[in-house]
């Protein structure tokens, strides 16, 4: 029995070691830069190539990347024929069909439509006849959700850009910085992208639904790949900061609600004690205009003490006339030129 179970054991770790000895192909679109595409000197390049053969390297794994018409190639991973895709965006319906690795990218799929118009919203999109990549996960999008009947599907994102740029077509549905670089490369400048995404989809490697063991492979080669940092470096190759604000959005919100928060309570604060000196600027004038008044009522109270006091000591009415006439003026403040004082 434990020698049953030894060989068992024995069986497992040779299935283990040797289960991808085999080579795996896997596909990808001829024509979805900067992911994947074929070159003008016939090469498969872009970023999901570079990063495959990085996984692959890291993994331990001989995959062979092959490229094609995307339609085509998504038909060839249904029959099996393909043992997965270097890149597909993920969903909820294909997750009920497909294997996905952890995401290796974020996909912004946008709205394009001809300039001159006002930006559309996703409502406008209702009914109105819509460009996509034929299989691609806009086409899906439109199909799941009944955005509209009229769906006009194209082999490819760039088929599809000059489609909408002759004027044909209403709105565009595209992956957002992959069509600004179609556009660039092939001079379609009658054309923008809307300022907000439609909906962002992580972009993963695909395998067979069931494929546990690729997939623990592949998932492993990816994490290799990011802590080495040749990652970033592909990424950077690719992308450089084309992307950037996307690939940070979540960040650089979260850095800019901070922001807010402090300039408004800096704010506060400034009017506050901005508030707080008016008052006691108001309250120091006040006490100095009261001082000034007392001072001003303590000088008459002297006065008419001073007249009281030399009443008591007049000898006839002339006297006793000046004293009224300057506790008038002194002590009323009334002008002497408007006292009417008839002599007795």
């Amino acid at each position: 029995m434990k020698n049953g179970k030894a060989y068992l054991s024995f069986f497992l770790v040779l299935l283990s070691t040797f289960v991808f000895a085999d080579k795996l192909t896997f596909g990808g679109d001829s024509a979805y830069p900067p992911y994947e595409f074929v070159d003008e000197n016939g090469e498969h390049t872009g970023f999901n190539v570079d990063l495959m053969n990085a996984v692959s390297r890291a993994a331990e794994l001989d995959i062979e990347i092959e490229l094609g018409e995307w339609n085509l190639v998504v038909e060839r991973f249904k029959s099996g024929e393909l043992d997965g895709l270097i890149g597909m965006a993920v969903t909820p319906e294909r997750q009920r069909i497909y294997g996905f690795s952890i995401p290796h990218n974020t996909l912004h799929m946008a709205i394009f439509y001809r300039k001159g118009s006002q930006e559309p919203t996703v409502d406008d999109l209702r009914g109105r006849e819509i460009v996509v990549q034929r299989n691609g996960v806009m086409h899906d999008y439109l199909l799941e959700n009944s955005i509209t009947d009229e769906i006009v599907a194209v082999d490819s994102p760039l088929e599809g850009l000059k489609f909408l740029s002759s004027g044909k077509g209403d709105y565009g549905l595209f992956e957002k910085y992959q069509c600004l670089y179609f556009a660039k490369e092939n001079k379609i400048d009658n054309l923008e992208a809307s300022s907000i995404t439609v909906f962002d989809r992580d972009y993963a490697f695909a395998t067979a639904k069931d494929d546990f063991a690729l997939l623990n492979k592949l998932n492993k080669g990816l994490l290799l790949v990011r802590e080495s940092g040749e990652y970033g470096m592909i990424f950077e190759k690719w992308f450089g900061s084309a992307n950037w604000f996307e690939q940070n959005k979540r960040d650089l919100l979260v850095t800019a609600r901070i922001v807010v928060f402090f300039a408004i309570g800096l704010f506060v604060l400034w009017f506050w004690n901005h508030s707080l000196k008016e008052r006691v600027k108001a309250r120091t004038e006040e006490l100095e205009r009261k001082a000034i008044e007392n001072e001003a009522l303590r000088a008459k109270i002297r006065s008419l003490h001073d007249i009281a006091f030399k009443m008591g000591s007049c000898t006839d009415e002339e006297e006793v006339y000046d004293l009224i006439v300057r506790a008038a003026t002194d002590i009323l403040s009334f002008d002497y030129y408007s006292l009417d004082i008839v002599e007795g």
